[in-house]
């Protein structure tokens, strides 16, 4: 089965047609505030009706309560399988599903069923945050993988010196502590919370605008600043691993064989169709840099051949999108796959410590993994961290091992943001289709394709700015990114307008050495100015003294203290809290008042430094 679900300010259904639709419920229906699953019905879901049911419920349920929720509509929809399955079998899953979730849930939550027929129409308004929108894959097995995971799953503890233990009977570091309570009752790996995804739009620094299908999302020109340090400084991290980067197509045909198996479990609103002609979009970046591994392999390049690419936005195969810098590797089976592996996990491992969000690191293993526990030992010891290990008990050649940094500090729930995953198997569609395959063999294990190894430093770049804010709090309550990621990092208020060309001279010298500074010269009080600055890491009033060359009066909102330094010493202090990080330059109207707002709620349009205060949330 593959099962959509999506977060619904409101959704509904209208049967047409009542008379030639099969259907005992009303005929119409309209929910708020509500989980809207779209079921896929495929032919192997027949062959264990109540496992597919059980288990597509278990993530309807987890959905529902990550996200606050006690409405649930199911909608069969027979477009949004893979395959034709007979209706009467598709009513069958569906009302399974529908029962098993009555079952799991208690008496308050509500489930509508909509009928499955050609004179059903629904209608749904998709919620504006990040990740509303999520697609899975549902197998007849999935309710025993799901037992796996809790029961049989084995759990292991490996520290830097190599020592083992049980983690049920160890002291476990608080994060690893959450993450294995979590993965033990759902997936972790997707448990996400709305609440701390939607810290980008409470920020000023992201929205959903209505023109986006599902959860895409928009960086406002504040956040534009934010995307752009993150990403610089993953590529230049990417660059010194050695990786190429390209920029592939941004849309890519379904039909092609190395984008066919993205495109049957792609979220159906990127497809797109004209005529005869299909087209995905927006890929995954994985499409595009395995068409361009294969080109390299035709164009007789040796393995390993490293690929990165950075988006501009990109939907998963399980519907979490965003921006996803990405690298893929393909490397010769065995050692020199595994050793890039562990490169990657380094790299992973930095950039999320970078930002702040390294709280934990998890890896898994299938059952067919290429490794043992003294790999893990290995890798432990190189990253000096204690590893939380899932070992599975069945095969998953695409995902053999799979690494996860984890974050948890500040969240409802852990987040896996950077991951790298070993594919053992997914180098064969590197040279389907080509003249010869025994001429792009590498290594000498038996089937002799490439293993690939794709890294996501950070996961998406929205989901890792979420993170960062969501733990980080200056003296005056308010979240507040770190200096190098501010998109305002000095802000100059005029006591009087008289002052305000002496601010925009100070912001003008400041921007040519490299700082985000600007100018809050809007007709409010000074007081209110100061308030929407406590965000800003240094904020500063210049009057008749200022205004004169004297010293400013800083506001240190990182240091949580007040003092007066020359324009050369504050320039000094931002340029040694953003050492070694990239430095895009603000783009911005040096004056707010000359800026553009793009949120009706926006204030003035001043979302300068962070968060704001969110603390009544």
């Amino acid at each position: 089965m593959r099962l959509r679900v999506r977060h619904a300010a409101r959704a509904g259904y209208e049967v047409t047609r009542p008379e030639e639709t099969a259907h005992d419920g009303p005929a119409s229906t309209t929910l708020s505030d509500c989980l809207v699953a779209v079921l896929g019905v495929e032919g192997p879901d027949v062959g264990d009706v109540t496992g597919t049911a059980a288990a597509a419920a278990e993530i309807v349920r987890s959905r529902a309560d990550d996200l606050g929720t006690s409405r649930v509509l199911l909608v069969p929809d027979p477009a949004f399988a893979a395959d034709d399955v007979a209706p009467e079998l598709a009513e069958a899953v569906a009302t399974e599903t529908a029962a098993a979730l009555a079952r799991t849930t208690p008496d308050a939550f509500e489930v509508v069923r909509a009928p499955l027929g050609t004179y059903v129409v629904t209608d749904i308004e998709t919620k504006a945050h990040p990740f509303a929108d999520s697609t899975h894959t549902v197998r007849p097995d999935a309710e025993a993988r799901s037992g796996a995971r809790s029961g049989d799953a084995e759990w292991l503890l490996v520290t830097p010196d190599g020592d083992r233990r049980d983690p049920d009977e160890a002291s476990l570091p608080p994060p690893l502590e959450r993450w294995l309570t979590t993965a033990r009752t759902t997936d972790a790996s997707r448990t996400v919370s709305a609440t701390e995804l939607d810290r980008l739009a409470s920020a000023g620094l992201a929205d959903v605008p209505s023109s986006a299908p599902g959860a895409q999302g928009r960086w406002l020109p504040e956040g534009a600043v934010v995307r752009e340090t993150i990403t610089a400084d993953i590529a230049d991290r990417l660059a010194a691993a050695g990786a190429t980067p390209v920029v592939t197509p941004p849309v890519a045909d379904p039909g092609e064989s190395i984008v066919g198996e993205y495109a049957a479990t792609a979220p159906r609103q990127y497809t797109a169709s004209s005529g005869d002609e299909r087209a995905l979009v927006p890929p995954t970046p994985e499409v595009g840099l395995r068409a361009a591994l294969r080109d390299a392999l035709e164009a007789g390049s040796d393995p390993p051949i490293c690929l990165a690419e950075t988006p501009g936005w990109s939907a998963r195969p399980d519907g979490a999108g965003g921006t996803r810098p990405t690298m893929l590797t393909a490397a010769a089976p065995g050692d020199p796959a595994l050793t890039s592996v562990q490169r990657d996990t380094e790299l992973a491992v930095a950039a999320c410590a970078n930002l702040g969000v390294a709280d934990g690191v998890v890896c898994r293993l299938a059952a067919d993994a290429p490794v043992d526990v003294e790999w893990v030992e290995r890798l432990a010891s190189s990253l000096d961290r204690t590893l939380l290990v899932e070992r599975s008990p069945e095969e998953q050649p695409e995902r053999a091992v799979e690494v996860m940094i984890v974050a948890t500090a500040g969240l409802d729930a852990p987040l896996a943001l950077g991951r790298v995953r070993l594919d053992t198997a997914g180098g064969e569609t590197l040279v389907d289709g080509t003249a010869d395959d025994e001429e792009y063999r590498v290594g000498t294990a038996d089937d002799g394709h490439p293993w690939l190894v794709t890294t996501e430093p950070v996961g998406s770049v929205e989901a890792a700015t979420a993170a960062v804010l969501a733990n980080r709090r200056n003296d005056a309550n308010r979240l507040q990114l770190p200096v190098a990621l501010a998109p305002t990092q000095v802000r100059l208020l005029p006591l009087e307008p008289g002052h305000g060309k002496r601010c925009v001279d100070l912001a003008t010298t400041l921007r040519a050495a490299g700082v985000r500074a600007d100018v809050d010269d809007r007709d409010r009080p000074v007081a209110a100015r100061l308030d929407a600055a406590a965000d800003v890491p240094f904020a500063a009033v210049v009057g008749d003294r200022e205004a004169e060359s004297g010293p400013l009066k800083v506001t240190d909102a990182v240091a949580g203290s007040e003092r007066e330094m020359p324009v050369e010493a504050l320039r000094e202090r931002v340029a040694a809290a953003v050492d070694g990080w990239p430095r895009p330059r603000s783009r911005l109207p040096v004056r707010l008042s000359e800026r553009t707002s793009l949120r009706a709620d926006d204030d003035d349009g001043d979302h300068s430094g962070a968060a704001g205060d969110d603390s009544q949330r």
